[in-house]
């Protein structure tokens, strides 16, 4: 919370300290986060949602939360953080998010008023204070606990089988998911994911910055932009992950960058479909790091969601958000 209160006050009074001719105003109250802006005569209450740290795999989710939070309190929802580079920025004024970071940028939005910074550079070299982070066991092993919850009261060694991490691992993993108060213990045998939304939100991040990048087989291109329409994916060890699942699961995306998850020899896929090899390809095959079972035609929901959230994109968000609400929400609520 101490951190928290910081970056709050540092990122309000560098605003304010921007904006001294009095014109504008921002008050804070750091025990609630919650404060006013104020113009003139005119006051508008704020509530703020406070991250030590943004980049494009955890915008998603800060978004989500901004809405949240908003609808609960009824007030206008600002993301404060220590520092937004112009990219971010732009995303969020286009998606109509209200932000202060600690070196000036923001975007801020009441009836007629707007006002819009960006391209202020942070000059300190920062890092990340948080617990412990989690590691690629951790994202590995935690997945197979959120897809199948069941697991957890299984032995260890059939937990490091089907989370596809060493035995030694597991109970390191249970240990960090106690201390992060996301697992209780029921008995000496049994135990219960808690906490998991959240659970499932930092994993999210943790699977992006942590194991996704690992997972890569290669980037391909094809003449025909559309040719994942008509692929044909019987018998092959493949399946779709993002944009094209998503597009599947809500029906509301028309997919660019095109997710192969696979777990096999795929050069038959490669050549049946005309692909070529392309380091800056819109086409990103990745190798699957959960236990196939049968031949799936899209990747799990959990995936699916993780790679929409993540990826900085506003319409991949919202798909994101209607895959939560339609198929995971249940599980996680």
């Amino acid at each position: 919370m101490k951190v928290e209160n910081d970056i709050l006050k540092n990122a309000v009074e560098t605003f304010n300290r921007n904006h001294n001719t009095h014109a504008f105003n921002l008050s804070i109250d750091l025990k609630e986060h919650s404060g006013q802006f104020t113009c003139g005569r005119r006051t508008f209450d704020v509530i703020f949602l406070v991250k030590t740290y943004m980049n494009r795999a955890r915008v998603g989710l800060a978004l989500n939360e901004l809405q949240r939070l908003s609808s609960e309190t009824g007030k206008p929802a600002i993301l404060v953080t220590r520092y937004i580079n112009a990219i971010i920025a732009e995303e969020l004024k286009n998606s109509r998010y209200m932000f202060l970071d600690c070196v000036g940028n923001a975007c801020l939005a009441f009836e007629n008023i707007f006002i819009f910074i960006k391209g202020n550079r942070d000059t300190v070299e920062r890092k990340e204070i948080s617990p412990k982070p989690l590691n690629v066991s951790d994202v590995k092993m935690i997945f197979s606990l959120m897809d199948d919850p069941a697991l957890l009261q299984n032995s260890y060694r059939e937990i490091a089988l089907r989370s596809k991490i060493a035995l030694g691992k597991v109970g390191e993993v249970l240990r960090n998911l106690q201390v992060k108060g996301y697992l209780v213990k029921l008995n000496n045998l049994e135990g219960k994911l808690i906490n998991r939304k959240k659970l499932l939100d930092e994993w999210c991040v943790a699977y992006m910055e942590r194991l996704r990048g690992k997972l890569k087989v290669g980037k391909y291109t094809s003449e025909n932009n559309l040719w994942w329409k008509n692929a044909d994916l019987e018998n092959e060890p493949v399946c779709w992950g993002g944009e094209v699942a998503g597009a599947e699961i809500t029906g509301i995306l028309q997919p660019q960058a095109i997710t192969v998850y696979a777990w096999g020899n795929i050069g038959q896929f490669v050549l049946k479909n005309k692909l070529r090899r392309n380091l800056l390809g819109d086409i990103e095959i990745l190798e699957a790091f959960w236990v196939i079972d049968g031949n799936p035609k899209l990747a799990p929901d959990i995936v699916v969601f993780a790679d929409l959230m993540t990826s900085g994109n506003s319409r991949n968000i919202e798909t994101a958000e209607i895959l939560y609400d339609k198929r995971l929400k249940n599980r996680f609520e």
